[in-house]
């Protein structure tokens, strides 16, 4: 920070004056730095120590730079945000969260449609309104603000050897994945490795609060007799978990849950992920078996009821 960023820029600042004359009052140097998948620098200490430093550079010296820090939220970065944020005034450093920014969806959907005109016009058999606005519509509702499966299903679409409608009906589940295929490739190697962040100790107890997760999606009320579907006290209670352990299990998978005081899987791809046991392996959910975990949770609540 100090060789390649600090110091050139005291070097330029003392040179203003000389700068604003020769360019106009146009400054040479740039005014934005960004930081691109911080959560992929090997190490949690290394990826907080770059915002912390950061943090300490923007502080101690007056630079004409912003930084733009793109990251799954995952627990310690966000941890680090915080401090880092509790040192400023606010409007010095502010957090962006693309699950609730509608912009995104936007993106996603000018995406499509740009990467979809390409594909038709590479193969000229396809329909001028091909997908359809409903089908668009769906992906975009499957993407639930991720680019990397818009990003995955158009590479599948875009195959030279193959027929983009035929693989489309594939992503709407009309024909059966052929053998070979691997529509979600990139997308499974992603959950993959965000799961396998969990530490192996306690992936089992991980795996069957991901199957309560699932399940919720299927009950149409808001509660039942165990309490609120989605706080994380129900889901100790099904389990047999103590409290707290809900919250703490699930610390190192803040990208695709919701860990706050009700959860919430943030994004539709992610169970047909973990669902689907030609793409998760060993991560596979059996949702039967979650059921049956709740079943039994039922009968336990019926037989000893509060205050019996």
């Amino acid at each position: 920070m100090k060789v390649l960023i600090i110091e050139p820029i005291k070097q330029v600042a003392t040179m203003a004056r000389f700068l604003d004359t020769v360019t106009f009052g146009l400054k040479s140097y740039p005014t934005l730095i960004v930081i691109d998948g911080l959560d992929e620098v090997n190490g949690n200490d290394v990826q907080c120590d770059i915002i912390r430093i950061i943090g300490d550079a923007m502080r101690d010296v007056r630079l004409p730079l912003r930084f733009l820090i793109a990251s799954r939220p995952e627990a310690h970065i966000c941890l680090a945000i915080s401090k880092l944020r509790s040192q400023f005034p606010d409007d010095r450093v502010s957090v962006i969260d693309l699950n609730q920014d509608v912009l995104v969806h936007r993106d996603i959907r000018h995406y499509f449609t740009i990467k979809f005109g390409e594909i038709r016009s590479m193969h000229p058999y396809l329909p001028a309104d091909w997908p359809s606005l409903d089908v668009i519509a769906y992906l975009l509702d499957r993407a639930s603000g991720q680019f990397v499966f818009a990003t995955t299903v158009i590479a599948y679409f875009s195959s030279p050897d193959d027929r983009p409608d035929d693989r489309l009906k594939v992503i709407l589940k009309v024909l059966e994945t052929p053998v070979g295929d691997a529509p979600y490739s990139t997308l499974d190697q992603l959950y993959t490795h965000i799961v396998h962040s969990v530490p192996v100790k306690h992936r089992a107890e991980v795996m069957k609060i991901l199957g309560q997760l699932i399940v919720i999606r299927d009950l149409t009320e808001q509660h039942d007799i165990l309490g609120v579907l989605s706080k994380s006290s129900r889901i100790e209670q099904i389990l047999g978990l103590r409290e707290g352990d809900v919250k703490r299990l699930l610390r190192t998978l803040y990208s695709v849950i919701d860990v706050g005081d009700d959860l919430k899987l943030l994004h539709a791809s992610f169970p047909d992920f973990l669902l689907d046991p030609s793409r998760s392996m060993n991560l596979f959910v059996d949702v039967t078996e979650s059921r049956m975990m709740l079943g039994l949770a039922y009968i336990r609540a019926i037989c000893n009821p509060p205050g019996r």
